[in-house]
């Protein structure tokens, strides 16, 4: 009766040596996730910030090219109208 008593309370202290490193493996689990996720995050900036980037180049090109385009043809329109003008 002692005996089994003496292995139960060795299985007891087993038992809590084996939630404890439960408990540690969930804290080592929980840290983990934490930097996958923050490295996640980061990346995940980092590529909205270059395709942002990159849009606003592409919307300052074709607003440059617009606005020369829109230039042109005000400068056409205008020297046909003195031309026009000239000749009446």
């Amino acid at each position: 009766d002692t005996r089994l008593d003496r292995l139960d309370t060795r299985l007891d202290g087993v038992d809590a040596r084996f939630d404890e490193m439960d408990a540690r493996f969930t804290r080592f689990e929980e840290r983990l996730d934490d930097r996958i996720d923050t490295r996640i995050e980061t990346a995940e900036h980092r590529i909205i910030a270059a395709m942002r980037g990159e849009f606003i180049a592409a919307v300052a090109q074709q607003t440059r090219t617009m606005i020369f385009a829109l230039i042109g043809s005000i400068a056409s329109i205008s020297m046909l109208a003195f031309a026009l003008a000239a000749l009446a």
